[in-house]
């Protein structure tokens, strides 16, 4: 006779013990009883499911003794059964992913998703939230126009109590947009960073778990039939981002010291592990403009400068680019501009005027910078607040001006590129003189042109990064990343071969910092 050993539990204990966490589980969360979901959960058969109905029932209408384990069993399987559930899907992306473990945690410990009522819809507003998220993460401390028509805004606007819990949205529809300005919630964000912490920690012990979401050089391929071939000697070519794209490295440890945001964003951008290495390419990802004739927007844009510094990359950044740039186009001198002058020549004058600025308004010299920005490209909103805005402002709307007009008559085709990159360009009348630098314009009119003057501008500045590539070695020892009006490299050298090779190919001095 075969004797059970002390201790030991029976496999049909086991298993009723098994639905009983995930009938009350499912209780306790507020899930509806779907029956495929609770053989999911509790690794029993369907049919095993139906045959247990009444033992189900029974479950149901009882209170747990275990609360907070019968929970912590429904997190840890939804999140495992969601994963495993989408790696088979086609086109899964790494949001995907992000999004059933944001919605699994969303929905175990907080009311937030109360009206999700099956693990499958949880995973899908998972999903949805990852996606907002992550057009928001791009943008630091700001709020962003996400259109009501956007996919994932649209079926989140289907339960606005739940998204109310999630973001913080302006109350009027931007003038002529189907978009309000969308911001994080202090809840969402501390999921979000729950997340980025269980995310690496399956990263660092079981990354074959995320070997299905990357590509592999294997298997090989047949060309004859397109079925797997392990004795082909040729094997089928795989072309990854990272061969295409720049890539960078990512050491899994020191991300863990990033801001949330950072961690967020380098997780979803991930294209390969190696060992404790997280491989990211860095490539343009905005629709908005055409990195080939002005600025790129990637990754490295998203990130802190300290962060940056601990990936090994050095800053090289152009000093007051849009002044610099500008005032040589057309050939200013000090006494017609000179605010605009010694803010572009001078970095001690720039941080005095930053700094009186913050410290007269009680203001971070970073929302200084902003507004100061804000003035160079039509705004007028806050002029009034200090004198220096007032001079500033006026001197950059002139120098708009000036500048436009000088292209119009010495590089048409760069006014003609830059009005067909502008959005703004239809709100302008059909035929513009932009000769005419006296006109009056209406603020409308300002923003529109200064929309134009951006493209204008930053093409001259794409030839000035260029230049900065050349000096700093464009091969994989530089590694040379553009970020907005600067250059990151992992080589260390003299701002002034930079600057002098940035007058050689170009003709612009540009005062080159190093951070």
């Amino acid at each position: 006779m075969v004797t059970k050993a002390k201790g030991s539990v029976s496999p049909l204990k086991s298993k009723n013990e098994q639905l009983r966490k995930t009938v009350q589980g499912f209780k306790l969360v507020k899930l509806s009883l779907n029956q495929s979901e609770l053989a999911l959960i509790s690794e029993l058969s369907k049919g095993t499911i139906h045959n247990k109905s009444q033992m189900i029932d029974e479950l149901w209408s009882k209170d747990s003794d275990t609360p907070d384990d019968d929970k912590k069993f429904v997190l840890e399987k939804s999140i495992e059964i969601g994963m495993t559930s989408i790696s088979g899907e086609d086109k899964v992306a790494l949001e995907h992913l992000f999004g059933v473990i944001l919605g699994s945690y969303l929905k175990v410990e907080t009311k937030i998703l109360d009206n999700a009522k099956s693990l499958k819809t949880v995973w899908t507003i998972g999903r949805h939230l990852t996606s907002v998220y992550k057009m928001i993460c791009r943008y630091k401390k700001r709020s962003v126009n996400i259109n009501s028509e956007n996919q994932s805004s649209k079926y989140l606007l289907k339960d606005k109590t739940m998204l109310d819990e999630c973001f913080n949205r302006s109350d009027d529809y931007q003038s002529d947009k189907y978009s309000k300005r969308w911001t994080p919630t202090d809840i969402l964000k501390t999921y979000v960073q729950i997340s980025n912490e269980y995310f690496l920690t399956k990263l660092t012990n079981n990354p074959e778990l995320f070997s299905s979401f990357f590509p592999s050089s294997s298997p090989y391929m047949s060309l004859s039939n397109g079925t797997k071939n392990t004795t082909s000697k040729k094997p089928f070519h795989v072309v990854r981002e990272y061969n295409i794209y720049p890539r960078c490295l990512v050491d899994i440890n020191i991300l863990k010291t990033f801001e949330i945001n950072s961690i967020f964003s380098i997780l979803l951008r991930m294209v390969e592990i190696d060992k404790d290495v997280i491989i990211i390419p860095i490539k343009h990802e905005s629709t908005k403009t055409d990195e080939y004739n002005g600025r790129t927007y990637n990754i490295f844009c998203s990130l802190r400068s300290y962060e940056r510094s601990q990936l090994g990359y050095i800053g090289y950044d152009m000093s007051a680019a849009l002044q610099s740039i500008s005032l040589q186009l057309i050939n200013a001198t000090s006494n017609e501009y000179p605010m605009m002058w010694n803010y572009a020549h001078d970095p001690d004058f720039k941080n005095k005027i930053r700094t009186e600025i913050a410290n007269d308004l009680n203001i971070p010299r970073d929302d200084v910078k902003a507004r100061l920005t804000a003035f160079a490209h039509g705004s007028m909103k806050g002029i009034r607040q200090h004198k220096h805005y007032e001079v500033f402002q006026a001197e950059s709307d002139r120098l708009r001006r000036e500048v436009l007009k000088y292209v119009k008559e010495n590089d048409p085709k760069v006014l003609k590129r830059a009005e067909e990159q502008s959005k703004t360009r239809k709100d302008l009348p059909e035929e513009i003189d932009w000769l005419d630098t006296e006109s009056k314009e209406t603020s409308k009119d300002m923003r529109s042109k200064a929309s134009i003057f951006f493209f204008v501008w930053t093409w001259y500045e794409r030839k000035i990064r260029q230049a900065m590539i050349d000096a700093l070695g464009n091969n994989e020892a530089s590694e040379a990343i553009e970020v907005l009006d600067a250059v990151y490299s992992k080589r260390d050298i003299d701002t002034k071969i930079v600057e002098k090779e940035i007058y050689d190919q170009t003709g612009f001095r540009i005062t080159i910092e190093k951070e």
